[in-house]
């Protein structure tokens, strides 16, 4: 959604993400990890 890439394995995880995106990104990031852990 913000035009970046991800990557990693398992014990890791990574992400490039456009100049500016950082707020919605981590909301995002947020988010997703909330919905993973109920």
């Amino acid at each position: 959604r913000l035009g970046g890439t991800g990557g990693g394995h398992e014990m890791a995880a990574g992400a490039t993400i456009p100049r500016g995106t950082e707020d919605e990104f981590l909301k995002m990031l947020d988010k997703e990890i909330r919905n993973q852990l109920t």
